[in-house]
């Protein structure tokens, strides 16, 4: 009789890892900026990671949803995709709340923010992909060597020639 091999936690996955850190990352970023951050706290995946909310004296005057994404920008081209699905997702959720993206992006060291409740139109698709121009971007601040490590930054060979876009 064989027996199966235990299969991991989803928060046990390399990817997961990754972009657990890349999270970290954004709620420091979100933070910084003056948001309150709400996260889910069990152990499943979102199509979100945060609630985000800003106040001032009179109370609340901003909410929206944030997903935060982890991994390079497009070597051949100044762009970044993501998942279709995840494109049509969002674009549900817009009916609620605005919904922002931002990109932890080990190549250009770099993290950027892309708001798709004003930028969705803009997108393009292909292979499975929703991409946006790197152009589109609002970038956010320089990664630190912690925050590389953190994602553990793996860049492949096609790297080589891309110029960064972000300078």
């Amino acid at each position: 009789m064989r027996t199966q091999a235990k299969q991991p936690k989803f928060s046990e996955l390399r990817t997961t890892k990754t972009g657990t850190a890349g999270e970290e990352i954004v709620k420091e970023i979100l933070e910084q900026k003056g948001y309150k951050v709400y996260a889910p706290t069990n152990d499943s995946s979102f199509p979100i990671d945060f609630v985000v909310m800003k106040e001032d004296n009179a109370g609340v005057n901003f909410a929206g949803l944030v997903d935060s994404k982890c991994y390079p920008r497009c070597h051949s081209y100044e762009r970044t995709g993501i998942d279709k699905r995840d494109f049509d997702v969002y674009c549900g959720l817009l009916k609620f709340l605005p919904v922002t993206l931002i990109f932890i992006d080990g190549f250009e060291r770099m993290a950027y923010a892309l708001p798709l409740a004003l930028e969705h139109s803009k997108a393009t698709f292909g292979n499975g992909k929703a991409w946006f121009e790197l152009d589109a971007m609002t970038p956010l601040c320089r990664l630190t060597a912690t925050d590389l490590k953190a994602i553990n930054c793996y860049l492949s060979p096609h790297y080589v020639t891309t110029k960064k876009f972000f300078l």
